[in-house]
């Protein structure tokens, strides 16, 4: 981490709004890993994290080629490896959606989306990108997650598994803010998600 990105486990709105603490705190770690070693590697840049602690060891944590498919074959929108310099728009608050990207990606200009973007590869993030939900960037071999130059936000979660010798690299003043609210929306609200719903009810 340079510059001056920040990782921020407390409850923030959709929009990135830091929320009052409630009585039952909704605070998150700033950042979960599998392993003390990781966990070591990520407590030297503590000053920039903040959340329940700033970083815990969770050996749980799943792997997101697991379930992923789900959301892929659901998505509305799919890109290649590629650069994307336009803007772009994905989803709404009230009508989030599913951004699947298979290669290695990087999203710059004035783009913005709500919902869940999931990547099977490497990720950089530029320009003025705002995402309102859950990031996932996996895959088998080495990724590299990147908050690049300008002021890339991601409020909700992002989640990153790859093999050892993968980074997650954040710089300039490139924030992901914990947001239950924009959580909730990309793993409830999505309606390509929905297989059924309840027409009639008889007793």
């Amino acid at each position: 981490m340079s510059g001056s990105p920040s990782i921020d486990g407390r409850d923030h709105d959709i929009n990135g709004t830091l929320l009052p603490s409630p009585p039952d705190t909704n605070y998150k770690p700033g950042v979960g890993v599998l392993t003390k070693a990781d966990s070591t590697t990520v407590s030297a840049y503590d000053s920039k994290i903040n959340g329940s602690q700033d970083v815990k060891v969770d050996t749980t944590i799943p792997d997101p080629s697991s379930y992923v498919s789900t959301y892929i074959n659901a998505a509305s929108y799919t890109y290649g490896s590629g650069v994307y310099n336009s803007n772009m728009s994905w989803g709404t608050a009230t009508n989030p959606t599913i951004v699947y990207c298979n290669g290695t990606v990087k999203f710059n200009g004035n783009a913005q989306g709500y919902g869940m973007l999931v990547v099977n590869g490497s990720l950089t993030l530029a320009g003025t990108f705002q995402w309102h939900g859950i990031v996932i960037c996996y895959q088998s071999t080495t990724i590299d997650v990147q908050f690049a130059s300008g002021t890339p936000n991601v409020y909700g979660a992002v989640l990153a598994a790859g093999a050892t010798g993968s980074d997650f690299i954040m710089k300039g003043n490139s924030n992901v803010s914990y947001s239950a609210a924009a959580v909730n929306e990309a793993e409830y609200e999505i309606n390509r998600l929905q297989v059924y719903r309840v027409i009639y009810w008889y007793e």
